[in-house]
This record gives C-alpha cells, structure tokens and sequence, in this order.
C-alpha cells in the first residue's frame, strides 16, 4: 500500500533531507533526543556532512520516504559511536531518525523505511537492530512491536525530558 518511493538519501539533497528533519522535530519533539533549537542550530555544513553519511556512509544509512516530489519520511541506521550510541552496548547497530509526515501515515511508508534500514543492517551482518522510542509513546511502541520489536527492559532519561525506551529486533535481510 506504500505509495511514496523508498529510496537512500542522496549527497546533494542536504536542503530537503535538512527541512525533512526540522519537520519530525517540531511536529514531534517528545520522540526525539535532539531538540527542534539544537537541529536549527546546526550550519549548513552539517547538514550538507549528514546528507554525504546517509547517502554513502559504510557505518550510516539514511532513507528517505519521497511522494508527489517532496521526501515524507526518513530513517537512518548507524554503527553507534561517541555521539551516536544505543542505550547499553555500544556493538549493536541502531535506527534512529524515524519519522513519517502525518500525511502519509498508515500508508505502510514507516514499515518500508524500518524494513529498509533493516536490510540495510542485515547485510552488512548484523543479526539485530535496536532503536530507542519514547516509553510513554503508546503509538510508537505499538507500532515498532507490529514489527517484531521487544522491550530490552533498559531505560535511559534523555535530557530529563522523556525515558527511551530500548526495543530489538532480528534485522531483516
């Protein structure tokens, strides 16, 4: 039913994948750790470094969701590192980023961008994947547990303003 193109970010779309980002971030700020200000904050180089990473990294994937033109969604996976980390260990592969415009939720453009950075995960060898989800995000919980994730039983406060929740799942090949 998906009617947007599931598709890898591309280098020189830093300014959409940039607009894309600000978007989730205001219209959903409790689900994410960066903060609508922090993200605005950010100079244009950036934005131009995370559009070069998502589209060509070895350990970072970003996808985009894009419908009549204009990107609707985005994911991104990564190998964590010092700014990028899952909750307890630091080995397994995150997604992280998710979002989907309201406009084209329950279209199956979330369930494309998660299976798709989950392929991407899977065949660079990883077993599992794992994201981090507000824990009173009853929707976003559900959501991600229709797709085979569990509650690992770890919790993190993030910046006092929310509790993630850490979920896993076998990553999809």
């Amino acid at each position: 039913m998906t009617t947007a193109l599931i598709r890898r970010v591309r280098a020189d779309e830093w300014e959409a994948l940039r607009d894309v980002r600000l978007r989730a971030l205001a219209e959903a700020p409790h689900a994410f750790s960066t903060t609508l200000a922090e993200a605005e904050a950010r100079a244009d180089g950036e934005w131009r470094d995370a559009a070069a990473r998502g589209a060509a990294g070895d350990r970072w994937v970003t996808f985009v969701a894009e419908a009549s033109g204009r990107l609707v969604g985005m994911a991104s996976g990564h190998y964590p590192d010092e700014r990028h980390r899952t909750l307890d260990d630091p080995a397994i592969p995150q997604l992280m980023q998710m979002w989907v415009a309201p406009e084209a939720r329950r279209s199956g453009v979330g369930r494309a961008l998660v299976g798709a950075v989950s392929r991407w995960l899977a065949q660079r060898g990883s077993a599992v994947v794992r994201l981090g989800v507000n824990a009173a995000d009853a929707g976003a919980v559900a959501f991600y547990a229709s797709l085979g994730f569990h509650d690992t039983g770890r919790r993190e406060s993030i910046d006092g303003r929310f509790v993630a929740m850490e979920m896993e799942a076998p990553a999809a090949d």
